[in-house]
């Protein structure tokens, strides 16, 4: 019985000793994958900054246009305003 103990004391080092092989392993993955988080971490930065300046250059865009229908307006009533005092038949 006490040789199986520590057989299986001994196969948990063997393990150990393998696992921390593969740590280094593993250590060079986390590396990589944090690395490339960052990146797509930047480019989801660097994207949302641009839809944030595109909705900003559409809302005003639509603020322009808006306000160039009002002038639109403006001058078409000013014009049959102005055509209504020349001739107030029309």
């Amino acid at each position: 019985m006490l040789y199986t103990v520590s057989f299986y004391f001994q196969e948990r080092e063997l393990e150990g000793a393998q696992e921390s092989g593969n740590v280094n392993v593993l250590a060079k993955e986390i590396d990589k994958l944090q690395t490339d988080k960052r990146e797509v971490d930047n480019e989801l930065r660097r994207l949302r900054e641009e839809q944030q300046a595109m909705h900003m250059q559409s809302t005003t865009q639509a603020k322009l246009d808006m306000l160039s229908g009002q002038r639109k307006e403006q001058q078409r009533g000013s014009y049959s305003e102005n055509v209504r005092e020349i001739n107030p038949f029309v």
